[in-house]
């Protein structure tokens, strides 16, 4: 079982072995995104109750977030020495408490508690359907924080997507207050937490080269840092002494649930990634819309609440601009790459938002670029044909002698090869004595190079070789296999 990211060899092995059955891929497909929904939605309705239950009546959201994240620390640690004691049980990295990495990664600490106590504090205020809503403004934050931070601009289709998330925003919050039912604290609350899973997102990539890029490794620092920062907070917000008038706090009821929570943080994590290998980025974005969906309306019916046309219109607003903001940014990415992907290659773009509930954070933001690390003009034609020209020169001593041609003029077999290979209109000596011109300072002499002035290899059929080859390329001032090389890269 592999928990650190990297490919299951054994799935390797199967899928070299031959293409699974369409039934069985369904079926596990099926199984993979049932286990992503029931982990999620679980998640919030648990630390729903955790948080704000008329039974429980505990008023320590800090406290609950740091022992959440407490699990989370001894399952990463569990789960390493688990690895080194019984390497084929598991697959986790080692983890060792390094201070000089945990400072490192303190920055990225500070903005990971205010995520994950921000997406608690408003869960405590406002009701689970209005939950999505609150915390809808994700996507608007990194679009801003792209442009501010990293300079990136964002197209005119992305942003009237983003302008749908903003209009559907406000009409929930319009809807909630007529209503009677919003909560302004939660809804401010809601705001932050999306800055801060946005903040989180780029301030993450930053980081991983501090923890060797292992998203497990930077979890267990995270968490770390996280259980030390939280208990000042728990002295300083009194809650130590909420804790103490607990009726329920030898309960085991109570710490059941709150351990449950825990394991439930630290698993939305894996299923996500499980999701993403076992699908792709963008089924994983559309089924965690799906997701939010079914949330809201199990959340309207198991607490009995009664919502207006507009209410649910926002809701719709909210879903579908993330949705289309999803589709538009992985259109644009793939309209930059060449057409029609490799066999064997599954395209990584369009992780736009990870799960925001749990103690790991956005995963698949964190682990997945937006391109294809393949992707993009490195394996455009132009750019392939310059490669093959370079290698052809470097690996020139390697060749077979050029052939004399036939009496009739004809080239010989080297030059017909790199006729077919290096069919770059740029490669004509009238091309090359012009760039010799310019760049005379990038001459030298060709044998060093291991290129005889006589037989430069972008002759073809339209420059044969012959006797009167030597005086041509003294006449252009002798070519050096530096200028001939940048006149095929023009």
């Amino acid at each position: 079982m592999a928990l650190n990211g990297a490919p299951d060899p054994s799935g390797e092995a199967e899928a070299g072995s031959g293409e699974k059955p369409f039934l069985l891929r369904a079926l596990q497909i099926a199984l993979v995104v049932s286990l992503y929904w029931v982990t999620s939605i679980s998640m919030v309705f648990l630390n729903k109750y955790l948080l704000d239950s008329p039974s429980l009546r505990l008023d320590a959201p800090i406290f609950v977030t740091f022992y959440q994240c407490l699990v989370t620390t001894l399952l990463c640690k569990g789960l390493s020495t688990l690895a080194t004691c019984c390497p084929g049980a598991v697959d986790f990295p080692t983890l060792r408490l390094d201070l000089r990495v945990a400072r490192s990664v303190l920055p990225l600490s500070v903005v990971f508690i205010g995520m994950i106590t921000f997406n608690n504090l408003c869960l405590k205020y406002v009701g689970v359907a209005f939950y999505n809503v609150g915390r809808s403004l994700t996507t608007v934050f990194n679009v801003l924080l792209s442009y501010v931070l990293l300079k990136q601009t964002t197209s005119l289709y992305a942003l009237l997507t983003c302008s749908i998330i903003i209009g559907g925003f406000w009409l929930g919050v319009d809807q909630e207050e007529a209503e009677g039912t919003l909560s302004f604290v939660g809804t401010v609350f809601g705001v932050l937490a999306s800055l801060c899973v946005s903040l989180n997102a780029i301030y993450t990539k930053k980081v991983l080269p501090a923890v060797d890029g292992s998203i497990w490794r930077l979890t267990f620092y995270n968490n770390v840092n996280a259980c030390a920062l939280f208990l000042p907070l728990l002295l300083l917000l009194g809650e130590h002494q909420a804790l103490l008038d607990f009726a329920q706090l030898d309960s085991a009821h109570f710490w059941g649930m709150m351990t449950l929570g825990g394991l439930f943080g630290f698993a939305i994590g894996y299923v996500t990634g499980l999701q993403i290998k076992f699908t792709s980025p963008l089924t994983h974005n559309v089924s965690g819309t799906a997701k939010a969906c079914a949330q809201t309306v199990l959340a309207v019916l198991y607490f009995e609440e009664t919502k207006s046309f507009l209410w649910w219109t926002s809701n719709a607003m909210v879903l579908g601009g993330s949705s289309a903001y999803t589709w538009v940014r992985g259109w644009e990415m793939k309209s930059q790459e060449d057409p029609g992907p490799r066999e064997g290659e599954k395209s990584t773009v369009g992780v736009l938002s990870g799960d925001m509930n749990s103690s790991l954070g956005p995963w698949a933001e964190m682990n997945l670029p937006e391109t294809s690390a393949l992707g993009g003009p490195l394996w455009s034609p132009s750019i392939w044909h310059r490669y093959l020209a370079e290698v052809t020169v470097f690996w020139k001593p390697l060749l077979p002698p050029p052939t004399p041609p036939s009496p009739g003029g004809a080239a010989g077999p080297e030059g017909k090869l790199l006729h077919r290979l290096l069919p770059l209109p740029a490669l004509s000596l009238s091309v090359m004595k012009r760039s010799a011109h310019t760049h005379s300072s990038l001459r030298s002499s060709g044998p060093e190079f291991g290129v005889h002035r006589t037989s430069c290899p972008c002759l073809g059929p339209r420059d044969s070789y012959n006797s009167t080859s030597h005086k041509a390329a003294e006449e252009r001032q002798e070519l050096s296999p530096q200028s001939w090389r940048w006149a095929s890269s023009r």
